[in-house]
């Protein structure tokens, strides 16, 4: 007997949380996330413990819209040509960003400030939700909810922000929050230098556009005891967002398309998941590079190891933890090499409508 979709099963919760225990493929020490100004994220929790933030939640749902990527703004299977994508060209035709690529996804000021037809998509969303310069009534946040739905569902799952109104209320929270954390060994620091040497000018200042002299950085590391990676999905929010209008005409109904919709969007979140933990293909759009999605930098290679879910309701702290393959996350798919989401997507076609946009679209930014 065939296990029971996993989506039905995590629906009946309130808020599910799915840790992967992780390993470093290579080395015994890992360069975490930071910034130069102020270092890594060390602190000791409420059990005494030394942690270190590897891997922080605004960086985790980029690397999640990564394993979604083969290309700038192009899905992978079996995502393409079925999802929403929206290209940012200019007026030579060549790709300046997609709403995969930006931060901001759907919301990033040159997304919205492209136009089709001599339309930017800012004045077709204002119009559509009855925006005036600062106010925005309250009984159109469910329409706010569905707009963004059908033009970005991934946005939705990472959380947005309009900052192009001065209207409140012009964002959501988070469905899919994840992180990666280590429990650092005991005196676990490690600290090293690097020193790139000139034999030509080695006076030479590091002017800018100019890598010319001498110079000598210092490099922290840390060993670990363990490193988790921790997702999690607040169903309960999910259950009681209207995704889809009760009717646009065109059949999708309120009730079973909400429904359908739902289904849809915790089974992306588990695609993705899936992805990021065995090590898919992940596409930066920074560098243009693809790699595992487990490689976060040189010195943090990471491997999966077991991985367990939990769920929680009405409050209620986190029930036992069950052994997760994540196979289950996923569905076999009939394309050699490819797996399949767990709930099939609405007709995004049909939701698009009212903006007159198609599944894929282009949008023309700026003068040049």
């Amino acid at each position: 007997m065939s296990e029971p979709n996993l989506v039905d099963e995590l629906l009946d919760q309130d808020r599910v949380l799915i840790s992967a225990e992780l390993h470093l493929a290579n080395g015994s020490f890992f360069q975490p996330t930071g910034f130069p100004d102020i270092g890594a994220c060390v602190y000791t929790d409420g059990a005494g413990e030394l942690r270190c933030l590897v891997e922080s939640e605004q960086s985790m749902a980029n690397r999640l819209e990564a394993v979604c990527m083969k290309a700038p703004g192009v899905w992978r299977e079996p995502l393409a040509g079925k999802l929403p994508l929206i290209r940012v060209a200019n007026k030579k035709k060549r790709l300046l960003a997609t709403n995969l690529t930006e931060p901001h996804r759907v919301a990033s000021s040159y997304v919205l400030e492209g136009s089709v037809n001599g339309t930017t998509l800012q004045d077709r969303l204002k119009k559509h939700l009855g925006l005036d310069d600062k106010t925005w009534p309250l009984d159109q946040r469910e329409k706010l909810t569905q707009a963004v739905f059908a033009l970005d569902p991934g946005a939705i799952l990472h959380g947005f922000q309009f900052m192009q109104w001065e209207a409140v209320g012009l964002r959501a929270a988070r469905l899919l929050h994840s992180r990666l954390e280590a429990v650092l060994a005991d005196d676990g620091e490690i600290h090293y230098g690097l020193v790139k040497v000139d034999g030509i000018e080695p006076e030479s200042s590091a002017a800018k556009k100019s890598n010319k002299g001498q110079s000598i950085a210092a490099k922290a590391r840390y060993v670990h005891k363990s490193i988790q990676a921790t997702f999690e999905i607040d169903v309960l929010a999910l259950r009681e967002r209207s995704l889809v209008p009760a009717s646009d005409g065109k059949g999708v109904a309120g009730n079973s398309g909400n429904q359908t919709a739902r289904r849809f969007l915790l089974a992306l979140a588990l695609w993705k998941i899936y992805r990021f933990l065995t090590n898919a293909p992940a596409f930066d759009a920074r560098t243009g590079d693809t790699m595992g999605a487990l490689r976060l930098r040189a010195d943090c290679s990471l491997a999966l190891g077991t991985v367990n879910w939990s769920g929680s309701k009405q409050g209620a702290r986190f029930g036992k933890s069950n052994t997760l393959d994540p196979r289950r996350l996923v569905k076999p798919s009939k394309t050699d090499g490819h797996v399949d989401l767990l709930a099939d997507p609405p007709s995004f076609e049909e939701l698009l409508c009212p903006f007159e946009l198609g599944i894929e679209t282009v949008v023309t930014y700026g003068k040049k």
